[in-house]
Formats: C-alpha cells, sequence, structure tokens
C-alpha cells in the first residue's frame, strides 16, 4: 500500500486536539479530511471543502455518499446526521441564485433547514497517494504500486522517531521544512513523524536535525524513499497473471458492474493501470506502461487504442469510485469512534441498463 497522504499544516493542531476532546465538530471532519487529501492538490476547475454549513456545529453522525442527491438528504434526516461527505462537490459551479423551484435549490434549502453541512473531497482525494485510484488497485490486490501520470517529483519522504518528551522539538523543526506532517504514537509511547520535504531542502533540514539530535536522548531519522506527493492514476502488478476473460470477470466481481465495455484482448494481464472516474486522458500512459488500463467515461473513438494486444476496460463512473467512500468512511470511523459514520444506502448511479 501507498504511503499516506500530505497533511495540512495548517490544520494540523485542530486534529490532534479532535482526540482528546469527546465533542467532535464539522471543522475536526474537514481538517482531518484534509490531511487525507490536501485542498491545495486540487484540479484548477474543482470546488471542495466545506460547501455548505457551519464548522463550529457539533456532530455526532455522518453520512459518507458519493453524490448528494435527495435521496441521500432523505436519508440523513432519518439518521439524524449532522454532515454529509460526498465525493462529487453539491455545488460545483459558481452560484449566482438559489432557486427552491429547482432541484439544486431546494437540496440547499432542505439541508439549510436541517442543519446539515456538507463537505467534499474530489479531486484532491482523486490524487492523494492513497486516493481514489489506490483504493481501486488495494480492491484488486495489485502489489508495487505507484502513480501512472505523478504530478510532482520533486519531494522525498522522511520517517522519524523520538522519544515523547521530544516530540514538541522534533515537530518545530519539521514545520520549517516539511510540506506535510502525519503524527502519530506507539503503545510504547515513541512518537512518529512522516514528513514530505522538497529535495533542495533536504541538507538544511538534515542539519537542523542533526544539531537537535545533541538534545535529544532517543531520536533518529532516514529518508525513506522518493515520493511524489500526488499524480493521477495508479498502475500496478496482479498477484497471478490473467488472460483477458479472466480479468473482465475479476473486475465485475469485484467492482459489482453490470457490464463492462472494453476493446482489445491481450494474452496475458500482469500490469495492471487504473483511474477512477474519467480517466481518458490517461489512455496514452497506460498505453506505455500496462496490459490493461480501467476507467469510466469513454467515448467511443477513445476505445481505438491501435494496440489489439491492449486491453482498455470501462467499468462505469459509479462502479470505479463507490469503493473509495466506503474507505473514506472506514478512515473517519476509526479516527472518530465516537461518531456513527454511515455510507449511504442509496445508489446514486443515475445509469441504468435495459
Amino acid at each position: 500500500m501507498p504511503l499516506p497522504g500530505r497533511i495540512n499544516l495548517h490544520s494540523k493542531t485542530e486534529w490532534r486536539a479532535a482526540g482528546n476532546d469527546m465533542t467532535i465538530r464539522v471543522d475536526h471532519i474537514s481538517a482531518f479530511l484534509d490531511h487525507q487529501a490536501p485542498p491545495t492538490t486540487k484540479l484548477d476547475f474543482d470546488n471542495i471543502g466545506l460547501l455548505l454549513g457551519n464548522g463550529s456545529q457539533n456532530i455526532s453522525n455522518i453520512v459518507c455518499c458519493l453524490d448528494v442527491t435527495p435521496e441521500v438528504i432523505d436519508e440523513a434526516r432519518r439518521l439524524n446526521a449532522e454532515l454529509i461527505v460526498a465525493h462529487h462537490p453539491l455545488i460545483f459551479k459558481k452560484l449566482s441564485r438559489i432557486n427552491t423551484a429547482t432541484e439544486e435549490g431546494k437540496m440547499i434549502s432542505d439541508l439549510l433547514n436541517n442543519d446539515i453541512a456538507v463537505f467534499a473531497a474530489h479531486t484532491n482525494y482523486d490524487v492523494a497517494n492513497d486516493g481514489v485510484s489506490f483504493i481501486m488497485a488495494e480492491r484488486l490486490g495489485l502489489s508495487n504500486t505507484g502513480f501512472l501520470q505523478p504530478m510532482q517529483e520533486n519531494d522525498c519522504m522522511l520517517e522519524i522517531t523520538s522519544e515523547p518528551e521530544a516530540a514538541d522539538q522534533v515537530q518545530t523543526i519539521l514545520d520549517r521544512f516539511g510540506d506535510s506532517i502525519a503524527y502519530s504514537s506507539s503503545a510504547a509511547g515513541q512518537a512518529h513523524f512522516r514528513v514530505v520535504t522538497q529535495k533542495y531542502l533536504l541538507n538544511e533540514l538534515d542539519g537542523a536535525l542533526k544539531s537537535a539530535a545533541n538534545q535529544i536522548n532517543s531520536w533518529s531519522y532516514s529518508v525513506t524513499q522518493d515520493q511524489p506527493s500526488h499524480g493521477l492514476g495508479v498502475i500496478g502488478e496482479l498477484e497471478t497473471p490473467m488472460n483477458s476473460g479472466q480479468f473482465l470477470d475479476f473486475l465485475k466481481e469485484t467492482f459489482n458492474c453490470e457490464h463492462i465495455s472494453y476493446s482489445g484482448s491481450p494474452g496475458n494481464i500482469e500490469r495492471v493501470a487504473l483511474c477512477g472516474g474519467a480517466g481518458a486522458p490517461l489512455i496514452s500512459s497506460a498505453l506505455n506502461k500496462a496490459d490493461a488500463y480501467v476507467t469510466a467515461d469513454l467515448k467511443y473513438h477513445e476505445f481505438f487504442t491501435g494496440k489489439s494486444d491492449f486491453l482498455l476496460a470501462d467499468i462505469g463512473h459509479y462502479e470505479s469510485e463507490i469503493p473509495a467512500v466506503e474507505e473514506l468512511a472506514e478512515r473517519i470511523s476509526q479516527r472518530f469512534p465516537e461518531l456513527a459514520v454511515h455510507v449511504t444506502s442509496v445508489n446514486t448511479n443515475p445509469i441504468k441498463h435495459h
């Protein structure tokens, strides 16, 4: 599995404080989700974060979904949920008016009247290094996974361990250099940090850590690997190579697909590329690196790859992304066991097959 995603330093204090406070607020969840998928990595066209509601609102129930629909709002109301966490933003384009005669306006009105906040993690969750496509890869049991198309190549990852009394000092140093920090404590009480920093800062950071090490009884760190901070799609290896028919059956069962559209018929599939949602722009990258590419929302002409021994499969937008909703709900539940976290029972896929 890939390393956890970046953490927004500005949200770190809020997130850590939540663990010591039995009263959970919307902004605690917002901060945690920003850790999972930093908002700075979203694509330019996107609209993410807390789209509706008050960050200071106390919450006890959350509903996670792919799409916010009237049926999901009704479900949230029945469950007494104060927050909906969605992958697709309810408010995507800039609003010039809220007309309750429209479906969007009525949903916004219903949410406000019932004090239900809405948070969206969309393209930032798509490009995270444990995000949508990596979750697809995990479902397929792929190994040696990495980004199909990394979006940043100049990062390196450091792992740091210290005794508890040194944790604040280490964190102060990392705040100066790190783009992100993941903090945890072990059962033995040691503090563990994972930080992504720019390569050109590595020597200066190394000096600061070595200087601090003279004042710390037990402390160590290592540069573990070069680590792109985020990227598009995933590529990895199947545990057991398959032929085209076996692989398509495997996809259909894994992602609960009614049908799969595909082209090409390689005799052997071992390296697989994936992209949750609309992944047509990555076809050329997958052609050069994989035996098969699995994504969604492909047009007719895009199935002509010019390579008959390459399998291109469209499993459906909903089918490719709903596992990420389930995984996100699990992560929230593990981090905030005080909350009741529900994955919506509503199938919001608007596409039906006759």
